[in-house]
């Protein structure tokens, strides 16, 4: 899952889900937006064009657009867009207007989940054993491999780290990356 972080109340940075809905990032607070919605009123009789990331595709190779409409000054990392469409990478600097900066992040923490089942055996990484259908598992962050973590199997937690690669176990651990090394 990817995140949007932005500048909460008392000037901290927060992260929010980016899922399966639009997210209209010219407002002054990012939020989730129907496609209804896509063009907001601002003032009065005043509306724009909602400036919205887009999810597109499924799982590890899913995508994000930003998507906005002509008339409006986006940038990204700095530079002034002008086709009305951009792919977004991690850690990308989206600016709309003279709003203060959002960013997109494709860091994800890890979460349990029930593993829907695959059309091929997948085994864990830690244990070795076929990971089955309706199994509690998470997949890391980083990496994307698939650990059991139930009350069976705990291979996540299992070790200080992924069994593939160097993502922290913690449950409760925290994002790697946040604006303030960027953008202070």
């Amino acid at each position: 899952m990817a995140y949007l972080w932005f500048v909460e109340d008392e000037h901290r940075w927060a992260a929010m889900p980016v899922s399966e809905r639009p997210v209209d990032v010219g407002a002054d607070v990012p939020r989730v937006v129907a496609p209804e919605q896509l063009t907001v009123k601002i003032k009065q009789n005043r509306t724009r064009k909602a400036t919205v990331i887009v999810p597109t595709g499924e799982g590890p190779s899913r995508m994000y657009a930003l998507v906005w409409s002509s008339g409006q000054t986006v940038r990204v990392n700095g530079w002034t867009l002008t086709t009305g469409l951009r792919v977004l990478a991690d850690k990308d600097e989206i600016k709309v207007g003279v709003s203060t900066p959002v960013f997109f992040s494709t860091e994800s923490v890890a979460q349990i989940e029930s593993f829907p089942g695959s059309d091929r055996e997948i085994f864990c990484p830690r244990c070795t054993l076929p990971i089955e259908a309706g199994k509690l598992v998470v997949r890391c962050p980083n990496c994307h491999i698939i650990h059991h973590q139930d009350g069976e199997l705990g291979c996540w937690t299992y070790g200080p780290g992924c069994a593939v690669c160097s993502q922290p176990t913690a449950m409760d651990a925290a994002f790697r990356w946040t604006p303030e090394e960027t953008w202070g």
